[in-house]
Order: C-alpha cells, then sequence, then structure tokens
C-alpha cells in the first residue's frame, strides 16, 4: 500500500522525537540559524519550521540551508551519494464538485478543498559544489565563564566529547556525543549551563556508565523518567556551581511538564531522583554518603 503524505511526514516527526529533540525547549538564541531555502532565503514557518529545525538538530548539521534537487543542480551543487532527503510539506487546493458541477460558495467563488502535499529537501551538507555562506546568531551575549560550573564539566574524566556550534543541545547515545550550540548565544551563562548539565545527566545512562533505559519512543514512560533524570542532574550540577537559583524556575517547569507522564506511579519521582543522584555524583566524582538510622 502507497504510502501518503501524511504517512511520510508522521513517520519523520515520530524518528526525530525518539532521538530527543525537543526543537521548542532552547535557551538560546538562533535568530539567522532557523532553517530556511538557500534560494528564497525566507526561514520556513509552521510545521516545516518544526521539522527542519529538529533534523538539524538531531543530526547536528551546523548549516541552517536547504534546497531541493533541482535547486541544488541550478546552483551547480550534487547531492551526496547516499543522502536521504527531508519532507517539507504544502498545500494544494481543487475545486469542490457535487454531481460534476462546482459547488459556488456564499462570496460567488468557488469553494475548494484542501490536500496536502510535500516535496524532498536536503541540507547543505548533503549537498556538494555549492559555497555556503557562515550563519551566526544575531543576538549574543559576552559570555563569563562560571568558575565553579567548568571546573565540574572539565573535572568529571569520562565526560563524553561536547561539540559546540551546533544549532540545538542534544546528547546522541549512539555517538556518545553532546552537541551544543555556541556559547555566546544562550540567553545567560546559567541557561547555558543548565542545558549542558541536562545533556550531561542523559550521558550518565549509556551502558558503559550507570546502564539506564531510555525509552523507546517520545513520551512513553522511560522516556519521561529519563528527562527527569536529566532535568533533577542538572538542578543537583547547578546548585554545586551555586547558580542553580538563576535557572530553578524553568527547571521546575520542565520538570512539572515530565510528572504528568507518571501520574499512575507515585513512586516514580522519589526513584527518579535517586537516580540523579547516582548520575550527579559520577559527574562530580563524589562517594555517595548514607545517612544512619
Amino acid at each position: 500500500m502507497k504510502k501518503t503524505s501524511y504517512d511520510v511526514i508522521t513517520e519523520r516527526v515520530i524518528e526525530i522525537l525518539e532521538r530527543g529533540v525537543i526543537p521548542w525547549k532552547r535557551q538560546w538564541n538562533s535568530t539567522n540559524t532557523e532553517a530556511q531555502n538557500f534560494v528564497s532565503k525566507k526561514a520556513y514557518r509552521g510545521f516545516n519550521w518544526l521539522l527542519l529545525n529538529s533534523i538539524v538538530a538531531a543530526e547536528g548539521y551546523k548549516l541552517p540551508y536547504f534546497l531541493t534537487y533541482k535547486q541544488a543542480k541550478e546552483k551547480g551543487g550534487q547531492i551526496i551519494k547516499g543522502s536521504k532527503g527531508y519532507p517539507v510539506v504544502f498545500w494544494n487546493f481543487f475545486d469542490k464538485k457535487e454531481g460534476g458541477q462546482v459547488v459556488m460558495g456564499a462570496n460567488g467563488k468557488p469553494q475548494q478543498i484542501p490536500f496536502m502535499r510535500y516535496y524532498t529537501v536536503f541540507n547543505a551538507e548533503q549537498i556538494e559544489g555549492i559555497e555556503w555562506p557562515e550563519v551566526g546568531a544575531d543576538d549574543t551575549i559576552e559570555f563569563t565563564p562560571v568558575e565553579k560550573a567548568e571546573n565540574i564539566i572539565t573535572n568529571w574524566e569520562d565526560c563524553p566529547p561536547i561539540e559546540h556550534g551546533c544549532a540545538s543541545a542534544l546528547y546522541s547515545l549512539k555517538e556518545d556525543i553532546i552537541r551544543m550550540p555556541l556559547k555566546e548565544t544562550f540567553i545567560s551563562e546559567s541557561s547555558y549551563y543548565s542545558v549542558l548539565f541536562h545533556e550531561m545527566g542523559h550521558s550518565t545512562g549509556h551502558k558503559d556508565r550507570l546502564k539506564r533505559e531510555y525509552g523507546k519512543r517520545y513520551g512513553d514512560k522511560a522516556y519521561a523518567y529519563e528527562e527527569l533524570v536529566a532535568e533533577m542532574t542538572a538542578c543537583f550540577l547547578s546548585s554545586n556551581a551555586g547558580i542553580s537559583d538563576l535557572v530553578i524556575e524553568d527547571e521546575a517547569a520542565y520538570i512539572k511538564m515530565w510528572i504528568g507522564k507518571l501520574r499512575d506511579d507515585n513512586k516514580m519521582l522519589v526513584v527518579a531522583a535517586g537516580a540523579a543522584q547516582k548520575a550527579s555524583d559520577m559527574i562530580l566524582g563524589t562517594t555517595p554518603e548514607y545517612e544512619e538510622d
């Protein structure tokens, strides 16, 4: 059975969400690094914005430009062999008919029925033969490192590689690497460290570290549990670095969102907090101390 446009789009969205990318949760500026068509120079909007910015984040692309196969060819480029394109949706309209006659609306014009279609685009990093301009955020801060926070990062000997300059923040379980936007693009130093600590928290669950279950699907119980663990780890590390008072509202709101997924299990929050404590202990290199009865 041939896939419909809805099938194709839904599959791609699920694929991206299952890789841990949530593009609407971000604390950095990216006004001119939004996914955009390289020919028109216009940023994508609506659903296409959501999908393509998610793809940029998930794949770790450093360039936000997209082209169709035809546009790439017209620009003198060539799609790299083996590259898999991404769907972009658009709407066609056709006149509504009944009994072979066009149905007219109250305004005297034909009533129209929308029909969703899609075409395929490729990211700049999937195309060779074209010279791409550099990109950067319009709004940046003069980043001042927080010594305690920096010490937490540099002193964790088993910390995965941290790659900056990416369009979004993400921990890749498959590659065991943390990807982050540039420090200067965050709205504040505390926001940067909070997001990084969150991704570091995720990385502690790797099979060679604390071996947590990451969940198979966005929003399932294991996925929600892992998000709680990562955000609580960020809370603990932020507190240790002395910046918790600056980010606690964002962290609390994010934790509340995922708690809603776990209301059927009244033990989950306590269990997640224990797992987060183990994660932060691993990162800080501390030995757990237990109170005597």
